[in-house]
């Protein structure tokens, strides 16, 4: 029962990556069981059978229980790495020479006096005194001279380098595209998939979001694009990115390397304070509970750090680490569920309508607002939306209610694409062939079936009058549950 209630009633959406911690088909029964709602496979790890396998089950599993998950695909992007290093690591001290060659010669592993690496155009993204940042900041050099394919540099911050460590520059700069030749060949792959959602890493403008959509459309692939940001160029045009994008992520592993730790926090407010003006969902993601990869209890601040997440506005909270990789991901996940609860019990009263940008045709999103306005001022157990495409339902989400959101839709790619949206509960559901008085009696042995509404409540419905007809809801009505 216990699992029963979180799957209903937490409001936050649930990302966990699938990984070696996940490969066992009774931990991923208990995630789907706790409530996960989205599983993310990771185009910068593993091979496409390794991806196929883990899809393959989180399908199965999911069907089993009869629960729907949806599936994202993060696309790597031009993560710069080095190459590999003698004994798989090697410790670099503070004050010491040390150089980066991009000529790469493969069969000569780095040394604790240089590495190589194939991003040729570091020598251009660099000039002296530019900081370059190794394994994600845990050691900075300093640009002292470029000579050819060679960066010379003096170490700043030591640290042990590992294997394939990635490289990024303090302050941005780095010119590499967003989007690489392997990501298109995963972007294809991911429709062999059938994933839900993409992740796009590494955004520097709309233009990116443009490329990746067009892809999608010439495969008339139908999807949801997340737009990941992690560059101080996203951030520059990050209005403009937002407005392009299905979903915005604040990827805080990369982005808080380019920025700084110091900048980071208000950065992600602002971030979701974006989305939010544009009606984007949003996915904090990163190190949300990172020391659960090693440890069955969260510290204060990580916990600290998704309840302030939660009451920013973030519709999603997403595990890396913790469930691909960590000993611990069903206790990561239990925490994530009471966290959530627990940050959303003080949003209660947090009666307001967003103010967004609306479309240019909004009806629908009138009816949406109208049906949030009244579940706020009205005692009502549940808002249920007969939506086709799931549009009424992603604009009730926008805006805080103490009820479930309830969408019902004959499609089951609109109901998995409503995964991501709090307060959104969706359900495949069939009302074509129901006459309006067979409707509602059918909508309220559904909604009574599943969730604790009363006899003597009320529910309120909305549905267009034109069924069938995708974007054309229209009205509210009051149901009492007999």
């Amino acid at each position: 029962m216990k699992n029963r209630m979180v799957v209903l009633y937490r409001r936050t959406k649930l990302i966990l990556t699938l990984g070696p911690s996940l490969d066992d088909r009774d931990t991923l029964v208990d995630m789907v069981k706790q409530g996960a709602n989205v599983f993310r496979i990771n185009f910068s790890h593993g091979t496409y059978a390794d991806h196929y396998k883990r899809v393959q089950l989180v399908k199965e599993v999911s069907t089993e229980l009869g629960v729907v998950t949806g599936i994202l695909a993060d696309l790597q992007g031009p993560k710069i790495r080095i190459a590999q290093v003698e004994k798989s690591e090697v410790i670099l001290y503070k004050g010491q020479d040390f150089f980066i060659e991009t000529a790469l010669d493969s069969k000569s592993p780095g040394t604790s006096s240089g590495v190589f690496s194939d991003y040729a155009a570091l020598v251009s993204d660099v000039t002296v005194g530019s900081v370059i940042l190794l394994r994600d900041g845990s050691i900075a050099l300093e640009v002292i001279s470029i000579n050819g394919s060679r960066v010379n540099c003096r170490v700043l911050k030591g640290g042990l380098l590992r294997d394939n460590a990635g490289l990024n520059l303090q302050g941005g700069g780095i010119s590499a595209s967003a989007i690489s030749q392997k990501d298109m060949d995963d972007a294809r792959y991911s429709i062999e998939l059938g994933v839900d959602f993409v992740a796009l890493s590494f955004v520097k403008s709309d233009q990116d979001i443009r490329t990746i959509r067009s892809f999608y459309e010439q495969h008339d692939y139908p999807i949801t694009i997340v737009s990941k940001i992690e560059r101080i160029e996203a951030l520059e045009n990050l209005d403009a990115i937002v407005q392009v994008s299905d979903a915005v992520m604040v990827a805080r592993g990369d982005l808080g390397v380019e920025v700084g730790y110091a900048d980071l926090p208000s950065i992600q407010k602002n971030i979701i304070k974006t989305a939010k003006k544009y009606a984007k969902p949003v996915i904090v993601a990163t190190q949300i509970l990172e020391s659960m990869c090693t440890s069955p209890v969260p510290t204060r601040a990580e916990v600290s750090d998704v309840a302030n997440a939660i009451l920013d506005g973030a519709d999603t909270l997403m595990l890396s680490s913790e469930s691909a990789i960590g000993d611990f991901p069903r206790e990561a996940l239990e925490v994530l569920n009471e966290s959530s609860l627990s940050a959303e019990k003080y949003m209660i009263n947090e009666n307001k309508i967003e103010q967004v940008a609306f479309p240019d045709s909004s009806l629908d999103v009138s009816i949406a607002y109208s049906a949030i306005y009244l579940s706020q001022n009205v005692p009502i157990s549940a808002i249920v939306a007969l939506t086709e495409s799931g549009e009424t339902a992603f604009w009730m989400s926008r805006s805080y209610t103490n009820v479930p959101i309830i969408a019902l839709t004959p499609d089951a790619r609109s109901q998995r694409r409503l995964l991501l949206f709090k307060g959104v509960h969706p359900y495949t559901f069939d009302y074509f062939s129901k006459s309006s008085s067979e409707l509602y009696s059918a909508v309220i042995d559904f909604v009574r079936d599943r969730f604790s509404v009363k006899v003597g409540s009320y529910i309120l419905l909305t549905r267009g009058q034109q069924i069938g007809i995708p974007g054309k809801t229209n009205s509210l009505r009051l149901i009492e549950v007999l």
